[in-house]
């Protein structure tokens, strides 16, 4: 009996000598392991925006080398979205078989061998091939990422760090955009040296994550007590601090621990079981309902206004010369809107507060650029926007892993990345034939109604998870 509790395996009083798991994480605290896993997950976070960027940035030049219509430009977008869409309904089901560390380590890597492959490509069809290939990589950054973080870290300071992690996504696009600025206008090369690097960053980034350990959330969920006990004093150790508790888990029956073949096929079933055994939770299908919503509609009506931005800031008499210079000051934007967020979602707001008041700012930005008529207000306002999109974003992209239990979080938060994709590839098309049409207003206007929807629905979520442990 003394041999089963030292393998952490049967359920004790808690005691003096004894820790669930919250109390552990709260016990070891943040230290060195928790900063190392910080920079590993947001690369993820950083890739995921930066190949966006990458590919509105390079599109120009890609058209001009290979001849290109704008129609086929566009593909080449909608190919990273394709990718995406595919990939996030994969990696999220795999990393609840597999685990955190090695489905993000594996998404990472296959980006980066296909990213520095597009570097390479030189015909249009062979480089839409490898486009969507990055993308199923790309896919599987934001369900993965903030899961292994979200699942490591002590509950007191999972908030504030989950929105620092978020800084990672505008400033990929602002990475982006300062070498694109700088090689682009600049080099014939300049595009390939954008997507080479970027690819090259996340191939670093995935060797990395050799370094960290499986979450051990993830393996209290599979049973395996002894595997997170030896995670949580490397953890310890990792920070200069003893932990020499034991930790309470219970033994699942192996009917119900978690299955950890390599395969895809299963994997997918799987992911609609657990779906359903999610929804079937109370509060639940309410709050899945809601989160839906927000995901869809926040990238369908940010996406609308952001994928015509530099054609909206030309009608605005601002010179095309001056595009690379304003993608740089746009992406910075989001900046010191990401940290003013991580204060807002510790304060009463919470995160559905934070959500909630940062998505009705961005409609009220988004009507008032439609009302701009000078070049550098105008300017300004397209700044504001995506300053008010950055903290929008980092709020539920932090409440979306906390509410979902660990046992279908990286199913539950996939669902939601397919659908954000889903809906990144409606915006592209949907406001190029706006914009073609002369229907500026109608386009900034479908873009506040589409925002003003997504306020509604972090209002009407039923819990706020600020302080809680995660279910």
């Amino acid at each position: 009996m003394d041999e089963e509790k030292d393998e952490g395996l049967l359920p004790t009083p808690p005691d003096d000598r004894h820790d669930t798991l919250a109390d552990a994480l709260e016990e070891i605290g943040v230290g060195r392991y928790s900063w190392e896993l910080f920079v590993v997950c947001g690369m993820g976070w950083l890739a995921d925006n930066a190949w966006i960027q990458a590919v509105v940035l390079s599109t120009p030049q890609l058209q001009d080398e290979f001849g290109l219509s704008d129609t086929q430009g566009g593909f080449l977008l909608t190919a990273i979205f394709i990718g995406q869409a595919i990939g996030a309904s994969i990696w999220g089901p795999l990393s609840d078989r597999w685990g955190r560390r090695p489905s993000f380590m594996a998404s990472l890597a296959l980006e980066g061998v296909f990213g520095i492959g597009a570097a390479m490509c030189r015909g249009y069809w062979v480089l839409l091939a490898v486009l969507f290939c990055v993308g199923t990589g790309v896919g599987g950054n934001l369900p993965i990422s903030g899961s292994l973080f979200a699942e490591s870290v002590p509950p007191s300071s999972r908030g504030r760090l989950m929105v620092f992690l978020s800084i990672f996504f505008p400033l990929g696009g602002l990475t982006v955009a300062v070498v694109a600025w700088s090689t682009i206008p600049h080099l014939s090369v300049g595009w390939r040296l954008v997507v080479g690097s970027l690819g090259a960053l996340n191939l670093a980034s995935a060797a990395l994550g050799c370094r960290i350990r499986e979450t051990p959330t993830f393996l209290v969920t599979q049973g395996r007590g002894a595997e997170a006990q030896t995670v949580l004093q490397h953890m310890a150790a990792q920070s200069g601090r003893a932990w020499e508790r034991q930790l309470i888990v219970e033994e699942k029956p192996e009917t119900e621990k978690g299955d950890t073949s390599w395969s895809v096929g299963p994997a997918l079933v799987a992911m609609k079981e657990k779906l359903q055994k999610l929804l079937r939770r109370p509060v639940m299908p309410r709050t899945m309902l809601l989160l839906s919503v927000i995901w869809f509609f926040s990238n369908l009506g940010y996406g609308l206004f952001n994928s015509v931005m530099p054609a909206l800031l030309k009608q605005k008499n601002i010179p095309q010369a001056a595009v690379y210079r304003d993608a740089v000051i746009y992406a910075a934007a989001g900046v010191p809107g990401t940290l003013v967020s991580a204060w807002l979602v510790e304060t009463r707001l919470g995160r559905r507060g934070t959500t909630c008041l940062c998505s009705a700012l961005l409609a009220a930005s988004l009507a008032t650029f439609n009302l701009a008529s000078s070049k550098t207000g105008a300017a300004v306002l397209s700044a504001l926007v995506n300053g008010c999109a950055s903290p929008m974003y980092a709020a539920f992209y932090l409440y979306t892993p906390e509410v979902i239990p660990t046992a279908a979080r990286g199913t539950g938060v996939a669902w939601l990345s397919v659908l954000s994709r889903i809906s990144g590839l409606i915006a592209p098309p949907a406001a190029g034939l706006l914009l073609e049409g002369d229907h500026n207003t109608l386009l900034v206007t479908l873009s506040v109604v589409f925002m003003l929807l997504v306020a509604i629905a972090a209002a009407l979520l039923p819990l706020e998870t600020r302080g809680r442990a995660l279910a």
